[in-house]
This record gives structure tokens, sequence and C-alpha cells, in this order.
């Protein structure tokens, strides 16, 4: 019975060693491609590392920024939310988010990220912008939906 166990044990072991070889495979190749710009191969192989690597923050937010790249805007929300979930954001990637949530008409969700982001970068000219806008919009809309009435 303990050899069982231990062969077991071994087997699983060595198969969940291959498995995170072949996913740092796939992610360093997937590097090599967002180096070139090549955003949707960088995407193809980073999905297929994550497989083995679910986890990996730092590719969730490379696919999220690939998304962004290629206009993608539901699809990096969809990354960049489960990043947020996980940790606080580095600054940039709050000003990246909040973008993609204002493409994709989330003005409320975007608006505490790019307050954040000037928090840390109270110069940014395009986020302060940005924060207005969020404001605008909803301004837009009460009014919009005020003559309807």
């Amino acid at each position: 019975m303990k050899v069982t166990l231990s062969l077991n044990t071994l087997l699983i072991v060595v198969i969940a060693a291959f498995l995170a070889s072949c996913s740092n495979g796939y992610i360093k190749s997937g590097d090599k491609e967002y180096e070139n710009l090549s955003y949707s191969k960088a995407i193809s192989k980073y999905e297929k590392g994550l497989k083995g690597q679910p986890d990996n923050i730092d590719v969730k937010l490379k696919i999220a920024n690939a998304h962004r790249q290629m206009n993608q805007s539901e699809k990096a929300e969809k990354y960049y939310s489960e990043v947020a979930d996980s940790i606080d954001l580095p600054e940039e990637q709050k000003l990246n988010y909040a973008q993609v949530l204002m493409k994709n008409n989330k003005y409320d969700e975007a608006r505490p990220l790019l307050e954040s982001y000037l928090e840390e970068n109270p110069t940014d000219q395009l986020a302060r912008d940005l924060l207005g806008s969020t404001n605008t919009v909803e301004t837009l809309k009460e009014d919009t939906s005020a003559r309807r009435d």
C-alpha cells in the first residue's frame, strides 16, 4: 500500500512539474509576441500558459493590455477585473482599466479608479480629463432622461 501511494504521489509531482514547464514555455513565447506587438498571438500563448498557472497576475495583466490595444474592451475588462479582485492594481493599470470601463459605458466604475490614480499622479492631464468626462456623461444622461418625462 505504501509503495502504491508513493508511486501515485511521484506521478502527480512529475505531471505537475511537466505542466508548469509547458506553461512557462507558453508564457515566454507570449512575452516575445507581446514585445513584437503581435497581441493576438501573445493572447493565444498566454491563455495556454494560464491553464497551468491560473493565478498568474502578470500574465492576466498582459492579456488585458493586449485586448485593450486591440480595442477589445469587453475582453480586456474581464481580465482587468480578475486582477483587480486579487490585488491593488499598479497605478498605470488603474488608468488603463478605467479607460476600458469607459469604453464599456461603465463610468461609475471608472471614476474611483481615476480618482485613485490621480492621488498618485495629480498632474496627469489625461486622467483629469477622463475623470471630468465621467461626471459630464452622468450629467448628460440625467438631462436626457429628464427631457423624456
